[in-house]
């Protein structure tokens, strides 16, 4: 359990990582949310009500969604931010974030800032420029669109030259509820994620399924990765310590045998 007592971004274990003490009480949270979707009951979706008290203290993370044009991922964020689905969405040509918090139940809450991208090969320069300190990666492609899903060694390999490396990545097939389109099967599309080490999520930003547990998945992912840190920098600032000690006695055998 982490003791985090400094209300200001605190930046010594990972600049890619902040941590926040964040009082959340003037955000409004959606009480609806997209039926037919499993859950891993680690994160509370319930607290998304006025009675929603933030005085905890919370991790903040940056996720970014990244693929070809048109694969969805503007609809994926809309349909988590807002649970809606805009069936004449028009192609993002910008970057563009969004905030959602969500809480766990050991009453940490996770701040989650959403970039959305341009998937058009023309702004590729722009869109590597968000990469940078990037907890979280969703690169999406289209289950009905196999360019998009050719495209996804392309985009990894972005990722790798850009993104942080402990940036977490999942790879996600989005529309899996056109099933009588889709051009690219679920067998695929796991051997694709394992081939570069990715966990694999198929989703349905229509009709909501899978889109929770997508961003429970990555949540849970980038906690662990900070927590996993965390204990790397206490084990070697006790290392340090421990070989200072040793120092500082040998140091005193030393004077001790000039006398």
């Amino acid at each position: 359990m982490l003791n985090i007592t400094n209300p200001l971004y605190e930046d010594s274990i990972s600049n890619n990582i902040e941590i926040v003490s964040s009082n959340l009480k003037n955000i409004s949270f959606d009480k609806s949310e997209p039926y037919a979707r499993p859950t891993l009951n680690k994160i509370d979706h319930s607290s998304y009500i006025n009675d929603f008290t933030l005085e905890e203290k919370s991790y903040q993370f940056k996720i970014i969604l990244i693929g070809s044009i048109s694969v969805g991922k503007t609809s994926i964020i809309s349909r988590y931010i807002t649970n809606t689905f805009n069936t004449s969405q028009q192609s993002t040509i910008t970057v563009e974030c969004k905030t959602k918090p969500i809480k766990f139940s050991n009453d940490k809450v996770a701040s989650l800032n959403i970039w959305d991208t341009c998937g058009q090969e023309k702004f590729r320069t722009i869109t590597r420029q968000h990469y940078k300190k990037a907890n979280g990666i969703l690169l999406v492609f289209d289950l009905t669109n196999r360019p998009s899903f050719e495209s996804v060694e392309t985009w990894y390999k972005d990722i790798k030259d850009n993104a942080p490396s402990d940036a977490e990545i999942i790879l996600v097939g989005n529309k899996c509820d056109l099933i009588n389109q889709r051009k690219i099967s679920n067998e695929e599309g796991e051997q694709l994620a394992d081939k570069f080490g990715m966990i694999y999520k198929e989703v349905s930003a229509k009709n909501g399924d899978n889109i929770y547990l997508l961003f429970e998945t990555i949540s849970e992912k980038m906690i662990e990765n900070f927590q996993n840190k965390s204990k790397e920098s206490l084990n070697n600032l006790n290392k340090i310590q421990i070989e200072r000690n040793k120092l500082n006695s040998e140091i005193k055998v030393k004077k001790g045998c000039c006398k």
